[in-house]
């Protein structure tokens, strides 16, 4: 079983996933008829490197809750895909297939990998030590130990939605992580978004993916669909797949007013936009409203008009889906 749990900052989702992990190994030990859990069989693996008071308060608190779950704790910010071999070393677990591992969090770890343990505060030290590569080799290690554990539950961070533009290092961390969450949510059995403690589901095993009415036709007219999402979330891989067929236009790429938006939408009932009248119009948009207010005032107007403009989109748009992870979830 692999599962994996994104939420934002204090989202609540390291709670819900620790009890989800410990759910997981209690149902294995009921159907292996274990009378009790066996000591080292539930297994939180710290990723956090304790680089000051702000990450040790972290770390206290996390300690702090888990305290009495039965978890064991083994702190590898770097090469989880040597957990196997440092289970052999130890020889106090469980077999790996009768294990369960919270992996917390894939955000640290890609962060340690790929910058390094140097000072985060020298920036050329920071560029001798990157590692372009750390996303993919995270992602083979990953593989590895879902093949190899009973249950891997993964907890990591959504920070792509915030509308900043970030410098080269940071972009490319944002890059990284996504690429991450969308290759292992490809596999995972089940896929979870955690928002102010609640719960929405993605992917399940057992249910089926949370997206995707068919496409039904408007008569008479061609159709308009909006899809939303993050940084690097996959709207345009979503859009190519379920319609490609359609007119594609990236919001981003349009310097719209309000009443560019209505010609825009007007427009792609008739055709003109495409030249096309049986072609439907796909608009892709970033979610760009949350994360700090720009203290620059143009960069707040800017943001304040294109979701001004993505709000009237929305309210006009025949269908409108959510992708996350690059699954995409239908929500209009």
């Amino acid at each position: 079983m692999l599962e994996l749990i994104i939420g934002g900052s204090g989202s609540g989702k390291s709670e819900i996933a620790e009890d989800r992990a410990l759910e997981l190994y209690r149902s294995f030990c009921a159907r292996s008829l274990r009378k009790s859990p066996e000591e080292k069989g539930l297994i939180y693996l710290a990723t956090m490197v304790n680089s000051g008071e702000g990450a040790d308060s972290r770390i206290r608190c996390h300690r702090d809750r888990r305290r009495g779950k039965g978890f064991f704790t083994v702190e590898i910010p770097f090469h989880i895909g040597e957990l196997p071999e440092l289970f052999k070393e130890k020889g106090a677990f469980l077999p790996e297939r009768e294990c369960t591992v919270l992996l917390e969090a894939l955000s640290d770890l890609l962060a340690n990998e790929m910058f390094g343990p140097g000072d985060k505060n020298d920036d050329k030290d920071q560029a001798a030590l990157f590692d372009p590569d750390a996303s993919f080799r995270i992602f083979k290690d990953i593989e590895r130990l879902a093949s190899c554990l009973g249950n891997l539950v993964i907890v990591s961070d959504d920070v792509f939605r915030d509308g900043i533009g970030y410098e080269d290092g940071v972009s490319r961390y944002l890059k990284g992580l996504a690429s991450l969450h969308r290759g292992i949510a490809a596999g995972a059995d089940r896929v979870v978004e955690v928002t102010a403690g609640y719960v929405t589901v993605w992917k399940d095993k057992d249910g089926g993916e949370a997206v995707r009415d068919e496409f039904e036709e408007i008569p008479g007219e061609r159709s308009l669909i909006l899809i939303i999402g993050g940084k690097y979330q996959g709207k345009h891989d979503f859009a190519a797949e379920h319609f490609g067929d359609s007119k594609i236009i990236d919001l981003d790429d349009l310097k719209l007013s309000e009443r560019g938006v209505r010609e825009l939408i007007e427009g792609s009932r008739s055709g003109v936009d495409s030249g096309n009248p049986d072609k439907n119009t796909v608009i892709i948009a970033e979610e760009n409203a949350s994360g700090i207010v720009p203290a620059y005032a143009g960069l707040l107007r800017q943001r304040e008009e294109y979701n001004r403009c993505l709000t009237a989109i929305s309210r006009e748009a025949d269908q409108v889906y959510r992708v996350f992870c690059g699954i995409g979830m239908k929500i209009k």
